[in-house]
């Protein structure tokens, strides 16, 4: 059955009209911006310093850019972060408060409302920027200027770390040259990688604000994968690209997202998605009934290491509750390299890369 769900477009902003969020520090910009960096926060001042910092040290660009604060912590007489900001004297910062808690989709759609700025940027608050990544976004919109759909969605190359030093350890600054591939997204690679491939929104990801707000921003209902609902819900009518320079750094096993309730609720999503790629032609119905065990099994495998990382398991039955694993242990091999296989072919023929 067609998930239509996923189709449908909802205005997120009247969810949360009737919130006040209050500005308690810098003023709103007179002249245009180009980019505004949307750093959404709630406690843990510790990680958001270091993110405010991450963003502070960008390399020197052509175009005007700011940031945006966006505070959940609707207690008031909590002003650690208004100080702390107040004492970087920055003219390109903004602090809001939220007079209640918007939650996660709600604080960056109304981030959204509180800039003018073409380009949005969002940012969570125990990730990272890298410091070249304003330099790299300007070079990716201005390579995708002449595409035949304008370009609506960057989605970050990303890399784990679970404590600021680490980057530094593991030269993670290095690996930022990377690979400098343009590979437009397509519904194909969402079929054959068995996921929406603009998960992960928190670390650089970036939109055209007008996109942003003509599609209703970011749908709670879609939680734990909105950001992948959002990204997929563009690629009809716009380019979506995910980048192939690092352009930021998430922090593992902080959060919720590390909690096993959160990783089944993800699993359970991830396989629905699945089932509305398969749904959508004959060639998605054949792929789904020929791999839908082997990408759970693959998706499966995923979620176990990540169990690993938070030092805990999950029981096979409460899997198996989702979706049918892949059995046999050369049968699950054999198809696992087939899909890979595909997967290459697809993203060579299907997504022809460019340089910047």
């Amino acid at each position: 059955m067609k998930h239509t769900a996923y189709e449908k477009q909802t205005n997120n902003f009247e969810r949360i009209k009737d919130i006040p969020t209050e500005l308690l520090y810098g003023t709103v910009p007179k002249h245009p911006v180009f980019l505004t960096i949307i750093l959404i926060t709630c406690q843990r001042f510790g990680y958001f310093t270091e993110a405010v910092a991450s963003i502070l040290k960008q390399k020197k660009v052509d175009f005007v850019w700011d940031i945006v604060v966006m505070d959940n912590d609707a207690d008031f007489e909590n002003t650690q972060k208004q100080t702390w900001i107040s004492s970087l004297h920055c003219k390109r910062i903004r602090y809001y408060k939220n007079t209640q808690n918007l939650g996660h989709e709600g604080n960056i759609n109304r981030g959204a409302q509180l800039t003018d700025a073409v380009w949005i940027s969002i940012l969570h608050d125990d990730d990272l920027l890298a410091d070249n990544y304003l330099q790299l976004i300007s070079q990716y919109i201005k390579a995708c200027a002449n595409f035949k759909k304008p370009l609506a969605y960057i989605r970050p190359r990303h890399l784990y770390f679970k404590d600021r030093s680490e980057i530094v350890k593991n030269g993670f600054a290095r690996d930022i040259e990377h690979t400098r591939w343009i590979r437009p997204l397509t519904m194909a690679e969402c079929l054959v990688k068995g996921c929406g491939p603009t998960y992960i929104n928190s670390c650089g990801t970036l939109i055209r604000r007008d996109v942003f707000l003509e599609a209703g921003g970011y749908d709670k209902s879609y939680d734990p994968i909105g950001d992948a609902v959002f990204g997929l819900s563009l690629m009809q009518n716009y380019t979506v690209i995910a980048s192939g320079r690092v352009l930021g750094f998430y922090r593992r096993s902080q959060g919720a997202s590390m909690k096993k309730e959160t990783m089944l609720r993800l699993l359970q999503a991830d396989y629905d998605l699945r089932e509305y790629f398969y749904s959508l032609s004959t060639v998605g119905k054949v792929f789904g009934k020929v791999f839908r065990r082997t990408q759970f099994t693959l998706s499966v495998a995923r979620m176990k290491k990540n169990a690993q990382l938070a030092h805990f398991e999950i029981p096979r039955e409460e899997i198996e509750e989702i979706g049918d694993l892949e059995q046999g242990v050369f049968k699950a091999f054999f198809k696992k390299e087939l899909l890979r296989g595909i997967r290459i072919l697809v993203m060579l023929r299907v997504n022809p890369s460019q340089l910047i």
